[in-house]
């Protein structure tokens, strides 16, 4: 426009209002406001997890015992009897079963019931140390939701084969250890009212080849014995 003309007072101004500053230091200083702000927010978030993390560690909260362990020998066609685990599982941790249960006088399956106060050793690190070679397998469910078991395979230098599966006896459920098992720490913690927990194992030595079979053994163990665990 003409230095002259209305138009340019007008663009003038506009422009002397704008923050119109396309330098390559204003787009750097946006950058560096941003990316400090996230490493606040990831500061706070970790001392905030930090803090609780020492208080579930230190709290002095006295532990409720959970209820004792009572699991019929015998139900649905099942029928078990003491496994000896001695030397295996520290007993000073607290009461754990150890029961090989078989249907209708087949194939045993190993049940194993221990506490568990979330610092102990997983079946994954157990089982590595006694020499099986692990690798993940999908997790055991039932349709009703009431048991969720994370699922291990494996083999050994003897050419033998096993399924784990595990999970955490929570409130009349079984759940995979991990967030929902923090969870429900923490609920109970806030509430006061600490509880103990249990790790709950089914394990099978197997062939190969009886894949599907020994898991669709091991679940119908689950759902025969229903709330009984």
């Amino acid at each position: 426009l003409p230095l002259g003309h209305p138009g340019f007072f007008r663009l003038r101004f506009w422009l002397d209002g704008a923050d119109l500053d396309f330098s390559p230091h204003r787009k750097e200083t946006e950058r560096f406001g941003m990316k400090s702000k996230k490493q606040l927010v990831a500061t706070i978030i970790l001392f905030l997890a930090g803090i609780l993390g020492l208080w579930m560690q230190y709290d002095l909260t006295p532990v409720r015992e959970p209820a004792p362990i009572s699991i019929p020998f015998i139900r649905a066609g099942w029928e078990g009897s003491p496994y000896d685990l001695r030397g295996y599982v520290d007993e000073a941790s607290g009461p754990y079963m150890a029961r090989q249960y078989r249907f209708r006088g087949g194939a045993p399956l190993q049940l194993l019931i221990l506490r568990y106060d979330g610092y102990g050793h997983l079946p994954p690190v157990c089982y590595q140390g006694a020499g099986w070679r692990l690798s993940e397998e999908a997790d055991l469910t039932s349709l009703s939701g009431r048991y969720r078991m994370t699922g291990l395979t494996g083999k050994n230098n003897f050419g033998e084969m096993i399924f784990i599966f595990y999970g955490i006896h929570v409130r009349d459920r079984i759940i995979k250890d991990g967030i929902l098992r923090k969870v429900e720490e923490i609920r109970q913690r806030c509430n006061r009212t600490g509880t103990g927990q249990y790790l709950v194992e089914i394990t099978m030595v197997h062939q190969k080849g009886q894949e599907q079979e020994t898991k669709a053994y091991m679940k119908k163990f689950m759902d025969d014995m229903g709330d009984a665990i």
